[in-house]
């Protein structure tokens, strides 16, 4: 009985363990195992926290938080490539949009572009690797083409 009572005074005076480092250790097939020990070498490894709350406490926590590095953020941004049409960007995909939908032809634009504007054209031409379309209906119309395919500044 009296020993007992020394236990439970102990237990009740003993500082409570709040969280303990583990390992999580994962193989090759994505099997996990947790160990206080470390993981082996073949294994790849990452400490974690576990809390164990005492019991009663006000707020839940998970048994296991994973800890994970944040992401180091770039200062500056660097752009790598930057769009480029084979008209040397004359036009913003913005004023392409426009014009297709004025029926107009603009310098920079290509031949899938007079196209979409203009329709197929009555009959095509060429001369120098120069090509043109030709298109009969109102109004009439010649569209000049260089020999990237796109319509030439004036």
């Amino acid at each position: 009985m009296k020993s007992n009572h020394c236990i439970a005074l102990l237990l009740a005076f003993a500082p409570p363990c709040q969280a303990a480092t583990v390992f999580r250790c994962e193989d090759q097939a994505g099997h996990l195992t947790f160990s206080q020990q470390g993981c082996p070498i073949e294994q790849r490894g990452e400490p974690q926290t576990a809390h164990s709350p005492l019991p009663g406490t006000d707020s839940p926590t998970p048994l296991v938080r994973r800890e994970r590095p944040t992401p180091a953020r770039a200062a500056d941004i660097t752009i790598v490539g930057a769009k480029e049409d084979s008209c040397g960007n004359l036009l913003s995909d913005r004023e392409r949009r426009t014009a297709v939908l004025r029926r107009q032809v603009r310098p920079g634009m290509s031949q899938a572009d007079v196209e979409s504007a203009l329709g197929k054209p009555d009959r095509i031409s060429g001369f120098n690797a120069k090509l043109r379309y030709h298109y009969e209906r109102d109004p009439k119309r010649v569209v000049s083409f260089d020999e990237r395919g796109c319509v030439p500044r004036k």
